[in-house]
């Protein structure tokens, strides 16, 4: 199957998110896919297992889609996502992305989401774990960061390219 991982997957909306836009493409007919989210809070980890979100969840999100995959919990302002989607997630994981071990029990996988988490850490110790990625990913692999977030002056073994009018680090 192909693999995706979504580190760090904090409440789980990014996993989540990935699983919706592959269902809305048909691609879950087409191809045996698995999802892995992994997050070093153990407590983030058991708020995303439950899948359960509040409103202002959703305030990017449009509204067909909030109700195409989520259901409306009780009368309060809580909703679930719908379980095949939730489903769709094999594994919630508590990682730590420093520790090498950790993040390699999250692979082998083709393509890495990894959002909002360069900053957190010195440009050496990215360095370490993007080199982790690396010995993740199959060849080609693909590592989605956030637009605020570049390897350009770390070095590692994936190439920037534009695919389909997005940047993507690419493994050869």
């Amino acid at each position: 199957p192909a693999g995706i991982v979504s580190v760090p997957c904090a409440w789980g909306e990014e996993p989540l998110t990935i699983a919706m836009a592959l269902d809305e493409a048909g691609w879950f007919g087409r191809a045996s896919i698995q999802i892995r989210a992994g997050d070093a809070s153990e407590a983030a980890l058991r708020r995303a297992a439950a899948g359960r979100y509040a409103g202002r969840a959703f305030r990017q999100i449009p509204s067909v889609a909030q109700h195409t995959y989520f259901r409306r919990m009780g009368t309060k302002d809580e909703w679930a996502i719908r379980d095949d989607i939730h489903r769709r997630i094999s594994s919630w994981t508590r990682t730590n992305v420093v520790v090498r071990e950790e993040l390699l029990r999250m692979g082998p996988c083709d393509v890495i989401f990894c959002r909002n988490l360069f900053i957190y850490f010195t440009p050496s110790t990215v360095a370490k774990f993007v080199d982790t990625f690396a010995e993740m990913l199959s060849s080609p692999g693909f590592l989605c960061v956030g637009a605020a977030e570049s390897l350009l002056r770390t070095p590692s073994r994936f190439e920037l390219r534009e695919i389909g009018g997005a940047y993507v680090y690419v493994k050869p």
